[in-house]
């Protein structure tokens, strides 16, 4: 049977069709029937009149006919839109992305990598860019969109830089998952004898910010080695998808195109390798990349406070583990390793600071009295403080405060900030990797030579010496200190926990504030509101915006 008519597997799909449900659709396949239009024929031979499922039926065929993935996928189960692959490769776009971190509030998308028709293309996006209409017009034309994890990654991360046409999103994440095929990936391609060549091999999804900071500071092998990771990734889309097509078929009892002859996963192009001139990347991406290497903030901006002494503590769970230590003093930097809190509370002392910035947990669930398991409320009251969610919520990775690995660092956090407050330093909460994805900079994790030229970049003079990963937090803590004391803040917290303090990019007092009022009737609102607005605020009410919802839409507003 000749390949480019073979019949979509998605026309086996009986379910599809309005009043078909499971049962059915299976006394229908013991029948011999097992496609749309023999359901339509078989009506028609009932009726002198098509039938609303014979209509249906035509309907759908007719979506496929014209390639419309919308009206098809409104009738799919999530886990069958891989159909929509089989039966319109010409609608279908293989997409990766490469990013410099996981927090889609924090971090940038640094390239878009796709397929189309066999085709692959990318481009450089990076910080406060977004990608071209070239891309765009290729959503556009190709709306099933495949990925692998691109329901959780890759499609919210474009959300927040763009307004994405309309797609259908077809992650294969999870159609190799329910098929036995779990992992990343790369363990996918493994598993199902898909092979990368040469060094691909080698890299991983986390070695890309690193890839991404040497290209912006001009290293054109990382660039190249990025650009090839992508197209590798997207390439083993498609080979994934070819592979694993008939088993998802078996599996879901849609065999009529096997028996057939053919499957159209054969027109799934898989894309061949471009060309790509080593030597000239960075020049041809010069404009895109140039910006990247900018800090995002250096202590030659004028809002930052230079005049104050901060220090900075990344604490370790043991006095035999040294913590890291921190002194800035505008640029001027002293840097040590200390491993008992007594030495630590003196060397803090003698620094005589304006600020101490820890990195340790400061505080205790609400409700928890005590950081070990045996505490009676750590059943109703947990291991996990509010400033914690709020950084999970945004993407950012936090170990709880009383996991079993935290609680002896939380213990020691608690007393080295009372020791301190009781002789009268003011202490703040901080954790560094937030601060560093705040800051576009890249963790430890990453590399901490490019954590090293990220904190020398700000201005920073540090030491000519081995400087080790404890000491580059404990800068980092300190910075955040640097950011508390000019005004350019967020605290993270819930009711009754102290705050944990991260970076913010503007001084709280530019920011708009809202003061607000709840309570019953006549308790005293209105009057408050008003007195607030006499000096200067802006005053409104819950039923003010009621009452011009209504009358937007030509309705006399009223209190029933």
């Amino acid at each position: 049977m000749n390949v480019e008519s073979s019949l979509p597997a998605i026309r086996s799909y009986l379910e599809a069709l309005d009043g078909i449900g499971p049962v059915r659709a299976s006394s229908l396949r013991e029948l011999g029937i097992d496609d749309w239009l023999d359901v339509s024929a078989v009506e028609a031979q009932l009726s002198l009149f098509p039938s609303a499922l014979a209509s249906d039926a035509l309907l759908l065929n007719r979506a496929l006919e014209e390639q419309d993935p919308f009206v098809l996928s409104a009738r799919l189960p999530q886990k069958l839109r891989y159909l929509l692959i089989d039966a319109m490769p010409d609608k279908t776009l293989f997409l990766d992305i490469e990013t410099t971190g996981l927090s889609q509030v924090y971090h940038s998308v640094t390239l878009v990598g796709w397929s189309a028709g066999g085709r692959y293309s990318y481009e450089l996006v990076g910080r406060d860019r977004t990608p071209s209409e070239a891309f765009l017009a290729a959503v556009r034309e190709r709306p099933v969109v495949a990925s692998f994890n691109g329901i959780l990654f890759d499609i919210p991360f474009l959300d927040t830089l763009l307004d994405l046409p309309a797609i259908v999103n077809v992650d294969l994440r999870y159609l190799a998952n329910r098929l036995g095929y779990s992992g990343s990936q790369k363990q996918v391609e493994l598993n199902l004898g898909v092979k990368r060549s040469g060094g691909v091999n080698e890299v991983r999804g986390a070695d890309a910010p690193a890839l991404w900071f040497r290209a912006t500071r001009g290293d054109f092998r990382a660039l190249h080695d990025l650009i090839v990771y992508n197209f590798y990734d997207i390439r083993g889309l498609a080979r994934i998808f070819k592979k694993l097509l008939p088993i998802a078929l078996r599996t879901d009892q849609l065999t009529r195109s096997l028996r057939d002859g053919g499957l159209n996963a054969r027109r799934v192009e898989v894309p061949m390798k471009p060309k790509i001139v080593q030597r000239t990347l960075i020049a041809d991406h010069q404009a895109d990349l140039v910006p990247q290497s900018i800090p995002l903030f250096t202590f030659q901006n004028s809002r930052i406070d230079r005049r104050r002494v901060v220090v900075g503590v990344d604490l370790t769970g043991s006095d035999q583990r040294p913590s890291g230590l921190a002194v800035l003093s505008g640029t001027s930097t002293k840097l040590a390793t200390i491993g008992p809190l007594d030495e630590i509370e003196r060397f803090v002392i003698e620094a005589n600071p304006d600020l101490v910035s820890i990195d340790a947990p400061l505080c205790l669930p609400v409700g928890r009295t005590a950081v070990t398991d045996d505490d009676p409320a750590r059943v109703t009251h947990g291991i996990m403080r509010e400033s914690e969610r709020l950084l999970k919520r945004r993407g950012v990775n936090v170990y709880p405060c009383l996991l079993p690995s935290m609680q002896q660092l939380t213990r020691r956090g608690i007393e080295l900030a009372t020791r301190l407050r009781n002789c009268g330093i003011a202490t703040i909460e901080s954790y560094p990797g937030a601060a560093q994805d705040m800051l576009a900079m890249p963790r430890k994790g990453v590399g901490i030579p490019f954590l090293l030229q990220s904190l020398r970049e700000t201005g920073l003079d540090l030491p000519n010496r081995p400087i080790n990963h404890d000491e580059l937090d404990a800068v980092t803590s300190a910075i955040v200190g640097v950011f508390f004391l000019s005004d350019m803040y967020e605290e993270l917290a819930g009711p009754g926990e102290d705050p944990l303090i991260v970076p913010a990019r503007q001084r709280r007092s530019d920011a708009p504030r809202a003061v607000v009022f709840s309570g019953r009737i006549g308790a005293g609102k209105t009057t408050a509101g008003r007195m607030i607005e006499s000096l200067g605020a802006t005053y409104g009410r819950y039923s003010m915006v009621v009452a011009s919802e209504a009358q937007s839409r030509g309705l006399a507003p009223n209190r029933q």
